[in-house]
């Protein structure tokens, strides 16, 4: 069966269905292969997936790089419809679909030669982490975070070139370990051609689930929640999802 066959009953049979044609704003900051570059080839799978499914749905998409801060606060006034890449951590405010869009798993990166293994929270003793601010780690970590002791948490301003401006903390050895999601990390580190200058150091926490998430200001969240939860079932019973992932070089998280 064709793709668009497939998404025209689920256009006539989801309940977020509509007879008039939605712009659905959606803001993040750029965290492929999650989310990247508006307009780019690939553009991240989230935002293909979602631009696919508002398609069959008769809506379009409007995708834009928002600092993260500003993305989870403009999404809970309403003033955006959803936000890419959020756990449940993130933002607890916003109106989330059933199923996830992804796994995150945060891990520690050191330079190659620094032999140091991350094994739970005291073994950060002596280190300086390097975090973003504004981002959850899970709760272990975000609680070693808060009360650290002054000089051991190198806290990068939350901006477009924050995962950048991290890495050359590590680089440049102001820092020594740095925590960030295993498929942004080496997304970035080959886009910097930095392959092979950094190894990882063992799993900060167990994989966290990642959503689109959308505003919780009005009925069109709900709305377009359900809508984005039914149209990734339909991507992946067609193939479609498989291929949105085969792109970026992912596989189906679900295992499917």
């Amino acid at each position: 069966m064709r793709f668009a066959s497939i998404f025209a009953t689920i256009v006539l049979a989801c309940a977020s269905g509509s007879a008039l044609a939605d712009t659905i704003t959606i803001r993040s900051d750029s965290w492929y292969p999650y989310n990247g570059k508006p307009g780019a080839k690939p553009e991240g799978y989230m935002i293909e997936a979602a631009r696919a499914i508002a398609k069959a749905n008769g809506h379009t998409i409007d995708y834009r790089l928002l600092d993260w801060d500003a993305s989870i606060a403009q999404v809970t006034s309403g003033n955006v419809d959803c936000l890419v890449g959020a756990t449940r951590d993130d933002a607890p405010g916003l109106v989330f679909p059933k199923q996830s869009w992804g796994k995150s798993n945060n891990v520690m990166f050191v330079l190659a030669e620094n032999p140091w293994t991350f094994k739970g929270i005291p073994s950060l003793k002596g280190q300086r982490l390097v975090v973003i601010s504004g981002y959850a780690y899970g709760d272990t970590l975000d609680a070693y975070i808060k009360s650290a002791a002054k000089g051991s948490v190198l806290s990068i301003a939350n901006n477009r070139n924050s995962l950048t401006l991290a890495i050359q903390q590590i680089v440049t050895k102001k820092g020594t370990v740095m925590v960030e999601d295993s498929n942004v990390a080496f997304a970035k580190f080959a886009q910097m051609d930095m392959i092979g200058r950094f190894r990882v150091a063992g799993e900060a926490d167990s994989p966290s689930d990642v959503y689109i998430a959308c505003t919780p200001a009005s009925g069109k969240g709900k709305k377009y929640a359900e809508m984005f939860d039914a149209g990734l079932t339909a991507l992946r019973k067609s193939g479609e999802l498989k291929k949105i992932l085969a792109r970026h070089g992912l596989q189906d998280w679900a295992g499917r």
